[in-house]
This record gives C-alpha cells, sequence and structure tokens, in this order.
C-alpha cells in the first residue's frame, strides 16, 4: 500500500467513524511493520 493510499485512509478514520478503513489503516501499519522487520533481520 503506497503512502498515498495510507494517507487516504487515516483522512477517512478521522472525518468519522469508518470501520472498513480503519482495518484497512491497521493491516497498512503491521505490512510495514513487518518489512522493517524482515529488512532487520536481514541486516538491510
Amino acid at each position: 500500500m503506497s503512502d498515498s493510499e495510507i494517507t487516504e485512509l487515516f483522512y477517512r478514520v478521522t472525518q468519522g467513524r469508518d470501520d472498513e478503513a480503519a482495518e484497512a489503516l491497521w493491516e497498512a501499519y503491521f505490512e510495514r511493520l513487518r518489512s522493517v522487520a524482515r529488512g532487520r533481520l536481514q541486516g538491510v
């Protein structure tokens, strides 16, 4: 997910109750964390 897609989801969540956007935002956040963790484990 691109930075602009994450920004759009964040905007939707902060503008009101949007459970679908909130779930997608958390999924994107955790995918970024996994990506960083994989990179560190591989010594990148």
